[in-house]
């Protein structure tokens, strides 16, 4: 048997996940293979350290450039979101940024013009919210995330910007092969805090994307698709064994 949902380009060939059938151990066996790819192998995973900062670094240079309207910019929420669940801290009232600030984020921080400052501050406070150490959310804490992770399951696609409605501005820009990592990060950090299968539900088909992908990835997005299936086939196997 084979594993049915990889084509040569997921993004070209959406693929639909409703009301698949049962098809026992064969088919499981056809999804472990489906991950072991031979062209991951050896390569190095992304570490944590590698993904705060390649985060830190896109959202300095998205939260100096104030988006115009109630837009919102993928890459900066998915970054923003990352850094939160990584400091594992809640973000202080009225400021830019959570915890330690290690990457020098905080609203008032010296690396920053004021102006970006602000724009932090206001883009985070419109968007991602407390970081999973605040437990007195609930689910509301991850509202901005769980926005786009109904798009992903809608669409099978990420796009560069949205409205406030979570609609895409251009719906033929979805090539962006940077964004399906990121994306894939979130929901691995999700998943690990929240036990909710939805996440692990999309990260099940966002790694089929991305491995449909695999051609057109550049080395750090094929470090970060490693870590991903590593992480991914780590928590089939608790769901498996009801753990």
């Amino acid at each position: 048997m084979e594993y049915g949902y990889i084509t040569d380009n997921n993004l070209e060939n959406r693929q639909s996940y409703q009301y698949s059938g049962f098809q026992g151990e064969s088919f499981l066996a056809a999804y472990k293979e489906s991950r072991n790819l031979s062209v991951l192998k050896g390569s190095p995973v992304i570490q944590e350290n590698e993904l705060a900062d390649y985060c830190a670094n896109i959202a300095k240079d998205y939260y100096s450039k104030p988006v115009k309207g109630e837009y919102i910019v993928l890459r900066r929420e998915l970054c923003a979101f990352l850094l939160c669940m990584l400091n594992q801290q809640p973000r202080p009232k009225g400021t830019g940024y959570v915890g330690s600030d290690r990457h020098g984020l905080y609203a008032g921080s010296n690396t920053l013009e004021p102006k970006a400052d602000a724009a932090i501050e206001t883009a985070l406070k419109g968007g991602v919210l407390d970081p999973p150490a605040n437990k007195s959310g609930g689910e509301a804490e991850y509202s901005m995330f769980d926005g786009i992770v109904k798009t992903f399951e809608v669409r099978k696609r990420l796009y560069h910007c949205y409205n406030s409605n979570f609609r895409p501005l251009d719906e033929s820009d979805f090539y962006d092969c940077g964004l399906y990592p990121l994306f894939g990060c979130g929901l691995v950090f999700a998943y690990k805090e929240k036990r909710n299968l939805k996440y692990l539900n999309s990260l099940l088909k966002l790694d089929d994307t991305l491995i449909s992908l695999k051609d057109k990835l550049n080395n750090f997005e094929l470090e970060t698709l490693r870590y991903l299936l590593s992480e991914e086939m780590r928590m089939v196997q608790a769901v498996y064994h009801g753990v």
